[in-house]
């Protein structure tokens, strides 16, 4: 709901059980849906955010082939969630999505990451207005 809230984007969202991999899936089919399924025009996106002592650069290529490059030294659980999330985001939404963290502390790093996306995002809508128009795309 982060990302859906610094994009400007009126979102519903309830699951019962979802994996962090189905709910990026549904979120990518949504944007891909919103920002022109099966239009051939590459557009990029990008977003440089000082957020706390954070400075967070995002980087968003709809109608692309999918990839997504996190560059911060992670390991563990945290690292695998990104992941999870954005890998599957990106396959669904046609999209690359880079996101680069210099040295943070790691409590301010999710916030700041879904934030970052989430603007990031809000600059694609703001420049398609045909993406304001796209609800109910999921059910």
């Amino acid at each position: 709901k982060i990302a859906a809230f610094e994009a400007l984007f009126d979102l519903d969202l309830s699951a019962k059980s979802a994996s962090l991999a189905e709910i990026g899936t549904t979120f990518g089919e949504a944007v891909k849906h919103a920002f022109g399924n099966g239009n051939s025009t590459v557009k990029t996106y990008d977003r440089t955010e000082p957020i706390g002592n954070s400075m967070i650069i995002c980087s968003l290529t709809l109608q692309s082939s999918p990839l997504f490059k996190f560059e911060k030294e992670m390991s563990g659980d945290f690292k695998e969630n990104y992941d999870e999330f954005f890998k599957a985001f990106t396959v669904a939404a046609d999209a690359k999505l880079h996101i680069i963290i210099p040295d943070t502390d790691r409590k301010e790093m999710f916030m700041a990451v879904f934030k970052s996306f989430g603007r990031c995002l809000g600059v694609a809508s703001s420049k398609n207005p045909a993406a304001k128009y796209a609800n109910n795309i999921l059910k």
